[in-house]
């Protein structure tokens, strides 16, 4: 009896070392803790048109590269194809990754604007402007932290649609825009969480040359 009472105390022993084993993995970072930063950065055209910021651990080690780019279609990488009016990637700075951009959604992503991390013209103007993650304040939460991107002020370059081929749209002459990097540990995802929010749909669907969309509702998912 008294070795029965001995084995049952054991079990009980074991299944408590691997409970608690159990939940520190779960709780346990899965990424390295990023910095805080926040940054302005101004683009003009065509003079200024790239930024490359460094993403560091509290250490100061790089675990990440943003980069953005003015007009970003100019913009020549075989890495990636950047086709926005503006547009920004995320990348991890020293491991190979399986995603062309870190800020895409898509588990299988089929091509690199894929994300939000690309700006139109037309998600800049009016009520797109103020559309909760799609206009021009846009987050994205992954890898232990919150990137926030924020297109304050811009302005297009009239009568520059000539030097734009193949867009039939004039070139953005200048943008202001403002990067703010949060540390947090829950946000536990290898790329962007999907957002709450529904892209807006776009007004004329069958003609692939307009990119205008209707904003005045907002809809979540």
């Amino acid at each position: 009896m008294k070795r029965q009472l001995l084995g049952c105390l054991l079990l009980l022993c074991a299944l408590s070392d691997l409970a608690v084993a159990l939940s520190c993995e779960k709780h346990s970072p899965r990424w390295p803790a990023v910095r805080a930063a926040k940054t302005s950065f101004q683009f003009v055209d065509p003079d200024n048109t790239a930024m490359k910021m460094n993403i560091v651990s509290v250490t100061g080690a790089s675990l990440y590269a943003l980069e953005c780019y003015l007009n970003a279609y100019d913009h020549d990488d075989p890495q990636f194809d950047y086709s926005g009016d503006f547009e920004c990637r995320l990348s991890a700075s020293s491991s190979k990754e399986v995603y062309s951009t870190l800020l895409t959604e898509e588990a299988n992503p089929t091509r690199d604007w894929q994300g939000r991390g690309r700006f139109l013209q037309e998600d800049l103007v009016g009520k797109c402007g103020q559309y909760p993650e799609y206009g021009r304040t846009r987050h994205f939460r992954l890898r232990g932290m919150n990137l926030t991107l924020g297109v304050r002020e811009y302005e297009v370059e009239s009568g520059s649609r000539a030097r734009n081929i193949p867009w039939l749209r004039d070139r953005l002459r200048k943008l202001d825009l403002d990067i703010q990097v949060t540390p947090d540990d829950t946000a536990l995802t290898e790329i962007a969480e999907p957002t709450a929010y529904v892209a807006p749909p776009l007004a004329h669907p069958d003609d692939p040359t307009d990119l205008t969309r209707i904003c005045e509702e907002v809809h979540k998912r």
